[in-house]
């Protein structure tokens, strides 16, 4: 602001065919407040270069306050939504109950280097039946842990409403796991299947393959289901 209205004066004060008042520095001061607040000037300047100057002030003041008042009417209008757990940590300090199917993942868990997951392992549950978990799910009390597209599947057909997803994915990753085709030692057919196996990940056959199983479920259930690209990864 103070260059603003420095930047005004001084051409304005060099220019013989200036207002009187634009010469002034607080009039200028007054004047360059003016345009931030959008109201309209009395006087227009009459030097070219005050002339060019106000023009792109025009420009700078109009952008900003449509930018801060369009953020501002977001900001008391919009109700920014619940952000949830996204780390481990809290997860750890939330005391919800972790589930999972069976106990590999409280034996994976408990030989973590990561501390928070340690202490995870001590409110796993091992589940024999998916429907249990339904109940904790559902009233926020539990997490799931699985693979992240069975999660995405079971998310599109068994937690989706009215074409909305009420579950959600955390960003951080539990563990990285790898599924792969086991051949011989120096199989000599490695190769080809490196080559087959790229081909299908790179078509978008996986992904194809995942929707199209997500519209049979719908076909079978009458359910709506959505795309994973649409669920909510928090």
């Amino acid at each position: 602001m103070i260059l603003n209205y420095t930047f005004l004066y001084f051409p304005s004060c060099n220019s013989v065919l200036e207002v009187p008042a634009l010469q002034n520095m607080i009039t200028s001061a007054l004047y360059t407040w003016g345009m931030h607040l959008s109201k309209s000037q009395l006087q227009v300047p009459r030097g070219t270069a005050t002339q060019i100057f106000v023009v792109f002030l025009a420009i700078y003041s109009f952008i900003l306050i449509t930018a801060y008042g369009c953020n501002l009417t977001a900001y008391l209008t919009v109700t920014r939504p619940h952000t949830g757990m996204e780390t481990f940590r809290e997860l750890n300090a939330s005391q919800h109950e972790v589930l999972g199917m069976g106990y590999f993942f409280k034996i994976s868990l408990v030989s973590s280097g990561n501390t928070y997951l340690k202490d995870l392992s001590a409110r796993y549950h091992g589940l024999s039946n998916f429907q249990d978990s339904y109940q904790p799910l559902l009233s926020g009390k539990g997490v799931f842990i699985e693979s992240r597209k069975y999660l995405e599947y079971l998310i599109g057909t068994k937690f989706t409403e009215k074409g909305e997803p009420n579950m959600r994915i955390m960003k951080e990753c539990y563990a990285p796991y790898s599924i792969a085709v086991a051949l011989q030692k120096h199989s000599p057919l490695k190769r080809n299947f490196d080559k087959v196996i790229a081909r299908i990940f790179e078509s978008g056959l996986v992904r194809r393959w995942f929707l199209d199983t997500l519209r049979i479920n719908k076909m079978v259930t009458g359910m709506v289901i959505i795309p994973s690209d649409l669920i909510e990864i928090v």
